[in-house]
């Protein structure tokens, strides 16, 4: 990765996956607002998207969480 995430919006990923690709998370202090709560993430990771067909690739910074939905 070039240590570089493109952040658009929001982007989030759960704790379960973050884990089971064993990304690096990094610290952060986000506060994360719905409609019927608000909450808190201390984690980011930094995913990385690559095309199989051309030489596109991005890397996404992503917010981790408990679960996406609830």
């Amino acid at each position: 990765m070039s240590g570089h995430c493109w952040i658009a919006g929001h982007n989030f990923v759960c704790q379960e996956f973050v884990a089971k690709l064993s990304l690096k998370r990094n610290s952060a202090n986000v506060v994360i607002s719905g409609i019927d709560a608000i909450t808190t993430s201390n984690q980011i990771v930094c995913l990385n998207r690559q095309s199989r067909l051309n030489s596109y690739l991005i890397d996404i910074e992503c917010i981790v969480t408990e679960q996406v939905t609830s």
